[in-house]
């Protein structure tokens, strides 16, 4: 039918409200509907993690930490005025963390465990084993029965021993600059408060000797070694100056000039190139556009891209013919001459078409070539002036480097001799660059564990932990939580939103309510959005037979139905509903039907006639054709010439026929069915019908033909993701 296609093209493809205006309410609410569900869940596993920590700050022996400061002196005593051999520290940080490191590494801090006698110590020396606590015990016993007792481990030598209570030490011990100054902290941990503070005084005290011995040997080895660099340094003299003499008159008899003509000449060419380089892709995406779409829609999408003066003349001419035939239309038959004749004109304007625009798309193909051959002989040529370029540079380069050189030879000459007579007289005369500010005094109180943020730390833990378990979980039940997850997962636009109502289905009052004349709810309001979106937008064909249908059971099929055709008729159409779940429906004891009026069982076995199927439902104002019986045999009473007789029956009588069918994954009714009808819609329920089996029942529908002309999310609760589509304007 035609109403097929105008249905499913004219339907809008997105809800009331936009998807760029709701999509940051909808991410927010759908994170809050996940915690919510999940509470018991987060407060389980904060509290594990608080009563794990607190056990742990209560048997975790105490650590006692001191600190110490020293300096870095940038200021320094001047006797005579030369540069001393090590140089003053410049203020700078990369100088202080290079500090930092000194002062942590381990031939410094094996002074220290040397000076304080460590080795040997309990809390240092590795051959002391602290005795394990509770679940110490419990582990090794458990490795014990599981792997058995371990080897026994050889003895330690003297060395490994110093170097194992060295990286205890290291572990003990933090260096830090303090703040941007040229301050820094030294600090220990120890379970001793007086070992931590020797410690740590032990530390910077070494430091500050390590740099004055460390420039005293250096001055010495450095006049030892100037005094052979001078000697060396003539002769290299030199040897560079020929080098240079002999390298230029060879360069100049090489290339005849300079680089400045060459240089100019490339610029030039590149220049040219970057331009064809630009030519050449936009014509090669022109054409590519254009092939594409081509290929994937013929000639009739090509002409909305290529243009030409003939494309123009032929469009008109396409046009005209068309109007003239849409209107010989009205009172000729196809068959007629002049319909024939208008028709063999419409075929050659189109040939004519295809013929213009394959004569195009050749044009910009040749357009493509000719630019591509242009770059690759500008490319050519620039490479040859690069190469030219290149020799002529790098033989610059050569010369530079031999010129800098000679010069640095020269430079170095001059100062090492000044320098020598400078530095025998600054041996006996060396400073420290830093000095100790602030010495370690011994802790009164431990500085660990720290017990409000360990359990802070643990809460938070414990929560994010809870989170991400939440989510996890979500993710495992993937179901339908939003309009825009329904329509990206169906690919069809989704009608409407329907509000959940407790206990509709116990209780017809409500459904008498919200069938009132005078009565606007919110439900209500969904349901004449579906019915605005199917019937009353201009330029969308009725469905003349509209079927109803669901993945499962228990999405609100009947009740849709029922609330549609109502208002429908305050529409002021004439509508019936169908009621073909044969199986198990409910809709006679719940709409208070007549058990002795018509039924579509009694119809479909030859027991009554079509007429007398209908029946006429006055609380509701609805015409209604529902079985009063279960049978087992419903498949074959749906798959009957009587079933297809009184659809064709209905639709001749009503404006609407809707069919409320069985659900699509149980039985084969819908699919039987949707070949009577016009328009299919599929309800699905909110958080509870798996994403795999909606996609099952679009793919079964589609396989049998079902116009599914969009989707319907129904009983959405206030407390889920998507509720804000619909709750928020009812409450505002």
């Amino acid at each position: 039918m035609n109403t097929h296609v105008s249905a499913r093209s004219a339907l809008p493809s997105a809800p009331g409200i936009s998807r760029e205006a709701a999509s940051d309410l909808v991410d927010f609410s759908f994170i809050m509907d996940v915690l919510r569900r999940e509470k018991w869940l987060l407060a389980g596993l904060v509290a594990g993690a608080l009563a794990l920590a607190t056990t742990y700050v209560q048997i975790v022996p105490p650590v006692y930490t001191a600190s110490a400061q020293v300096l870095l002196d940038t200021r320094q005593e001047r006797v005579m005025n030369a540069e001393q051999v090590v140089s003053n520290l410049t203020a700078s940080n990369f100088v202080v963390a290079g500090e930092v490191e000194l002062i942590r590494s381990n031939l410094l801090l094996g002074k220290v465990v040397d000076r304080l006698e460590l080795v040997g110590h309990p809390a240092y020396d590795p051959r002391f084993t602290e005795t394990p606590g509770v679940v110490g015990r419990v582990v090794g016993t458990l490795r014990v029965a599981l792997l058995g007792a371990p080897p026994v481990a050889p003895p330690l030598s003297d060395e490994q021993v110093r170097a194992r209570t060295i990286a205890r030490l290291q572990r003990d011990v933090t260096v830090a600059q303090v703040g941007i100054s040229y301050a820094i902290r030294v600090t220990a941990e120890a379970r001793s408060p007086d070992l931590a503070a020797r410690i740590t005084n032990a530390i910077t005290e070494q430091y500050v000797h390590d740099q004055l011995a460390a420039k005293r040997d250096a001055t010495v080895r450095a006049t030892v070694w100037l005094e052979e660099r001078v000697a060396e340094l003539s002769r290299q003299l030199e040897e560079a100056d020929g080098a240079v003499v002999a390298f230029r008159t060879a360069m100049t008899e090489e290339f005849g000039g300079d680089a400045e003509a060459t240089d100019q000449l490339l610029a030039d060419i590149n220049s040219r190139y970057l331009a064809t380089r630009v030519e050449r892709s936009d014509a090669e995406f022109r054409y590519r556009m254009v092939r594409l779409l081509y290929e994937t829609g013929g000639y009739a999408a090509v002409a909305d891209v290529v243009s030409s003066p003939l494309l123009e003349t032929l469009d008109r001419e396409r046009a005209e013919l068309a109007r003239r035939q849409a209107e010989l239309a009205r009172t000729l038959g196809v068959r007629h001459p002049q319909m024939v004749g208008l028709t063999a004109q419409t075929e050659d304007v189109e040939r004519s078409i295809e013929a213009e625009l394959q004569r195009r798309i050749e044009a910009i193909r040749s357009e493509m070539e000719m630019t591509a051959n242009r770059e690759a002989s500008l490319l050519e040529a620039m490479e040859a002036i690069q190469d030219r370029m290149g020799r002529i540079s790098a033989a610059t380069v050569t010369l530079d480097q031999m010129e800098r050189s000679a010069t640095a030879i020269r430079n170095t000459y001059e100062t090492s001799v000044t320098r020598f007579m400078e530095t025998a007289a600054q041996t006996e005369f060396q400073r420290p660059d830093a000095q100790i500010i602030s010495i370690a005094r011994v802790p009164h109180k431990p500085s660990e564990p720290q017990k409000l943020i360990f359990l802070a730390i643990a809460g938070f833990i414990g929560l994010s932990l809870g989170v991400a378990v939440a989510f996890f979980r979500e993710a495992l039940h993937k179901s339908v939580h939003t309009s825009e997850a329904l329509r990206q997962l169906s690919n069809r636009p989704v009608l409407s939103l329907l509000p959940y109502v407790a206990h509709k289905r116990r209780d017809r009052r409500w459904l008498k309510q919200e069938m009132r004349a005078n009565h606007h709810s919110l439900y209500m309001e969904s349901i004449r959005t579906i019915r605005a979106k199917l019937f009353d937008v201009r330029g969308i064909g009725r469905p003349k037979v509209l079927m109803v249908t669901s993945a499962i059971a228990g999405e609100g099929k009947s009740t849709t139905c029922v609330t549609l055709a109502h208002s429908l008729t305050r529409a002021s159409l004439s509508v019936v509903v169908v009621d073909a779940d044969l199986r198990r429906s409910a809709n006679a004891v719940e709409l208070g039907a007549n058990p002795d009026g018509g039924c579509i069982v009694r119809y479909l076995s030859g027991t009554i006639t079509v007429e007398k199927a209908v029946q006429h439902l006055p609380e509701f104002g609805i015409d209604m054709v529902m079985p009063m019986r279960s049978v087992p045999n419903a498949s074959d009473l749906i798959a009957s010439k009587a079933f297809g007789t009184l659809i064709r029956y209905l639709a001749s009588r009503y404006d609407v026929v809707i069919i409320d069918t069985a659900p699509v994954l149980a039985v084969p009714d819908a699919l039987v069915i949707s070949s009577m009808s016009d328009a299919t819609i599929l309800l699905v329920q909110t958080n509870r019908v798996a994403n795999d089996k909606v996609k099952a029942a679009l793919n079964r529908l589609d396989d049998a033909g079902a116009v599914v002309v969009g989707t319907v999310l129904s009983q959405v609760r206030r407390k889920d993701a998507v509720s804000s589509e619909i709750y928020d304007y009812a409450s505002a």
